[in-house]
């Protein structure tokens, strides 16, 4: 049995293990864009800003996922924006980080991104799914172990994700873990990242959480905090 999510561009699709592939044959539309390359397949998420189509690489033969801005959002900005996201996720290649396979444009101008078909649902999903709050929590926590390696990976690439939440988390049918939606990551220099590891730790120094010889929660410094708050209340 496949599900489609078709509200959140990150959440892409959800299949069973052991199941058919995600599509077998084409179902074309008016509005599926030809792009050179690939076998459009269909829409499976649209977003305020842009879509998300399913496609097979004839090169590889292989499925993929395109991400595409709507028609009607050309406007500059939205095109620096769609291809920022694409080159950040690009240069942090770690298995908590989809893979990025290739960047181009449709006949029409816009850009389109190529990238791993994620199978899973998403953090906040079944965190949401759970019968009570401790039900499978060791494997919560190893999941939650899985994505601080990702952004620890990513903030050592001068990469700050900034939206960092269950809802952006893919969870897979055999244990894997990605961090998704980096478009409004910050990238950052090496000296910038030095002013701001000072400032960050005069912060913690200061902050009323962190005391001397006790045991506190310390603050999530650099990302929101969304993903560990979840946890934190199961």
């Amino acid at each position: 049995m496949s599900e489609y999510t078709p509200h959140d561009p990150e959440r892409t699709v959800v299949r069973e293990p052991g199941s058919a592939p995600v599509l077998t044959a084409p179902l074309h539309g008016d509005d599926l864009p030809d792009i050179p390359g690939y076998e459009v397949y269909r829409e499976i998420a649209r977003g305020a800003m842009g879509r998300v189509l399913v496609a097979r690489d004839l090169s590889l033969d292989r499925e993929v996922a395109i991400k595409i801005i709507l028609a009607g959002e050309e406007a500059s900005d939205a095109r620096l924006r769609f291809v920022r996201e694409s080159k950040i996720t690009a240069r942090l290649p770690h298995p908590g980080v989809p893979p990025v396979y290739a960047i181009g444009s449709l006949l029409d101008g816009r850009p389109y991104l190529a990238m791993k078909l994620v199978v899973g649902t998403t953090l906040a999903d079944q965190l949401k799914g759970r019968p009570n709050p401790s039900h499978n929590l060791p494997r919560f926590v190893q999941v939650f172990e899985q994505i601080a390696q990702t952004v620890a990976f990513a903030h050592a690439e001068g990469v700050i994700h900034r939206d960092l939440k269950p809802a952006n988390v893919m969870v897979g049918a055999f244990g894997e873990v990605q961090v998704m939606d980096w478009g409004i990551a910050r990238l950052e220099t090496r000296g910038q990242r030095t002013e701001d590891r000072g400032q960050e730790a005069g912060a913690i120094e200061t902050d009323p959480l962190v005391k001397q010889g006790d045991v506190e929660t310390w603050p999530l410094v650099g990302e929101t905090s969304d993903g560990v708050e979840a946890l934190e209340r199961t």
